[in-house]
């Protein structure tokens, strides 16, 4: 991409290149500059506004603007299933389930092969807690796309929430014809362990995906679920310092608390139980704060975000 601005810096495609590489090396500041230069560049580029977009879909405070910017790029391509399903996906996360559903079926009504959409009605029945609906969609999904070894992994997840443990062999199974190799085995397993109360190999499950992985510091965070659930909170605490750090340091509370408040008062708990209670009680009520006061502005049904968790902390 350098090589590709060096020799000729108008490019709008270059710099939408360069934008999604800095986001992934967590360079916000210098990723939106680049999303804005690509625009400016090419400001009938459908894929630059959709995917600023979903950039933006990281900062509550922005969800509006996220909004606007996906509007934006299906005026560009109104044709684009893609594009329909993503508004209904930032409608999901704004909380307004509804709207989200009847945009995503009306994907499915113009195209009815269109494998990702079933997908993002499984995630609105999931937030409404209807479990046997997100089941519903995921299946069609994969019959759809047999191929998808995400999805196959996701159902499983399905099958927990339901309480029904039969399938999960032949999951693993067919999970496993597709690529043996594929962190989604990982996963599967992992999923099937945990359910089993099998503490010992779901981590050791974890400790393949992280291998598998690249070494993702975020893999710490499932550890860390498990050790709480067995009560090893010093080994719990020592997990989410290496997945979340930001939540062991004050000045980058507020970051955390934006992308995933629910995780930082699990994290307050820890700290209680681990001694640090000043701590840990101020992060919980920066937390609630946030929760309570701050992310209603944004999003309806604020109280999906995971707020009792931060109850839970506080006893």
């Amino acid at each position: 991409v350098d090589k590709a601005l060096a020799l000729n810096d108008q490019l709008g495609e270059a710099h939408l290149s360069r934008a999604t590489l800095l986001v992934d090396a967590n360079r916000p500041k210098e990723a939106e500059a680049a999303f804005r230069r690509a625009i400016e560049l090419n400001p009938g580029y459908a894929t630059a506004y959709h995917w600023y977009g979903d950039f933006l879909e990281n900062f509550p405070h922005r969800f509006d603007e996220a909004g606007a910017l996906i509007q934006k790029a299906l005026e560009l391509d109104p044709m684009s299933s893609v594009l329909r399903v993503n508004l209904g996906n930032h409608q999901r996360t704004i909380g307004r389930l509804e709207q989200a559903e009847a945009t995503v079926r009306e994907v499915i009504r113009l195209d009815p092969g269109f494998a990702s959409a079933y997908g993002a009605l499984a995630r609105i029945a999931f937030q409404r807690g209807q479990y046997d609906e997100e089941l519903r969609w995921r299946a069609r999904l994969v019959e759809l796309d047999p191929g998808n070894i995400n999805a196959w992994a996701r159902i499983m997840w399905s099958y927990m929430w339901l309480g029904e443990t039969e399938p999960f062999e032949k999951i693993r199974q067919r999970v496993e014809s597709i690529d043996e190799q594929n962190v989604a085995v990982g996963w599967v397993n992992a999923y099937r362990t945990m359910y089993a109360d099998e503490t010992t190999a779901a981590l050791e499950h974890l400790d393949w995906i992280y291998q598998k992985s690249g070494a993702d510091p975020f893999m710490y965070r499932f550890k860390g679920y498990m050790h709480n659930h067995m009560r090893n909170y010093e080994r719990a605490r020592t997990a989410w310092e290496i997945s979340d750090p930001q939540f062991f340091d004050r000045a980058r509370w507020r970051e955390g608390i934006e992308d995933t408040a629910e995780q930082g008062c699990r994290v307050a708990d820890i700290m209680i139980r681990t001694g640090d209670e000043e701590t840990g009680l101020a992060l919980v009520q920066q937390a609630l704060d946030y929760l309570e006061n701050e992310l209603p502005q944004y999003v309806d049904h604020a109280d999906r975000w995971g707020i009792e968790d931060c109850y839970l902390a506080l006893g």
